[in-house]
């Protein structure tokens, strides 16, 4: 096997001993580098990594020396060699250096290749883990691309295989519609990927962040073409990053949410909540369910959050539409379904304002808690709007 290797290396404001943490936990490996986590950290213990596009790597520790070395082994998905993961962590005035020696790579064509990608994606993580350390924030939220496009359907082919994804419309002043793509279009590869379904498109931008540019093949009225095309970025608010702070923005969201939520349903019958406006859609007591499931899913993974148990992360959540019959079913009207959900936004605002002050420094962790409420005014807001329309619909 040969000795070649690579070297990557990020001085970040944190104690050693946070770095360490950040390279043995589960919870704290999901921070910052892989979308889904296994660690146990004891010398020949296992370390799993997982990602949504697909990728694995499965290894074991073999020296732990806190706070100043973690090493492990490590073999991809697909990959030829067994290579080898070495990081140093070294204080400095201004926090940590941390170092990353990833060696043991072959002199073959693929192990080169695998050379090479490891030392994209080595410097793209630890510029990562200095961000989340210093200012809680997961760049790869906050870059993440978005081709600014409406998606229509999975297009297939003759035989009924999927063949690309076709586009509904663009969004005007973001990259598909500046590179020229439309409605009826078929995106068939990006970025050198081939795009057959839904997923593939959301694999594919994954490796990618916001600016990148990047190649697009498509079909248009059955003629192959390819464009290159500038991904383009999110608006990303201000993250509230302490307990006090956003315990009073979620606090001033849940009462706008109580004062909307009982103005939209005043006069509403029991019956009229129980209709669901068209096979397949929510009746309103199938909304608040949604609500309150939703709601006390928070709970949940502020718990998880903060106390550093997460149990997973693999990415694809969904609505599940047995649990929210279950729900909505278990309530006898309305009106307790409205105040169960009062209950519990009092309860979200109750474990945000008690964090305890250990766990709301480590940033990443806070940042993660913190994220979701930027965008909960726009989840809640939606979800009006749909049951203005069943209700609109039960009346009818």
């Amino acid at each position: 096997m040969s000795t070649k290797r690579i070297v990557t290396a990020v001085e970040v404001k944190a104690d050693p001993s946070e770095v360490y943490r950040m390279f043995t936990e589960s919870s704290a490996l999901r921070e910052w580098l892989a979308d889904a986590a296994l660690s146990s950290s004891r010398p020949g213990g296992r370390i799993v990594l997982g990602w949504n596009d697909g990728y694995l790597t499965a290894g074991q520790f073999t020296a732990l020396k806190a706070p100043e070395e973690v090493s492990f082994t490590w073999r991809g998905t697909e990959e030829p060699d067994v290579t080898k993961v070495k990081v140093s962590l070294q204080p400095t005035e201004a926090g940590t250096l941390v170092k990353v020696r990833h060696s043991g790579f072959g002199d073959g064509k693929k192990s080169k290749a695998t050379a090479r990608a490891m030392e994209t994606a080595w410097n793209r993580s630890l510029e990562n883990l200095a961000s989340v350390l210093e200012s809680g924030e997961d760049l790869r939220f906050t870059r993440r691309p978005m081709l600014g496009v409406f998606v229509d359907a999975e297009a297939r082919d003759a035989d009924g295989a999927p063949m690309g994804v076709k586009l509904g419309g663009t969004v005007d002043g973001m990259g598909a519609a500046a590179a020229g793509l439309a409605g009826g279009d078929i995106i068939n590869s990006l970025g050198g990927r081939q795009v057959r379904t839904f997923t593939d498109l959301g694999t594919a931008a994954s490796a990618h962040r916001a600016g990148d540019v990047v190649e697009v093949g498509y079909l248009r009225d059955g003629v192959a073409d390819n464009v290159q095309m500038k991904l383009s970025g999110r608006e990303i608010g201000e993250v509230e990053m302490t307990a006090a702070g956003l315990a009073g923005k979620v606090g001033a969201m849940c009462h706008r949410f109580a004062e909307v939520l009982a103005a939209t349903l005043e006069g509403v019958t029991d019956e009229e909540a129980n209709r669901r406006p068209a096979e397949g859609e929510w009746s309103v007591k199938e909304i608040l369910a949604h609500l309150i499931d939703n709601e006390g899913d928070l709970h949940a993974q502020m718990v998880a959050t903060i106390e550093g148990v997460e149990p997973y992360y693999d990415g694809g959540f969904g609505n599940s539409h047995w649990r929210t019959k279950v729900t909505a079913d278990s309530y006898p009207d309305v009106a307790s379904m409205v105040d169960s959900y009062r209950h519990l936004m009092a309860q979200t605002v109750g474990m945000i304002s008690s964090t305890p002050a250990e766990a709301g420094k480590r940033r990443a962790s806070f940042w993660r808690v913190s994220f979701p409420y930027n965008e909960g005014d726009s989840h809640f807001d939606e979800h009006v709007d749909q049951i203005k329309a069943a209700i609109a619909a039960a009346r009818a």
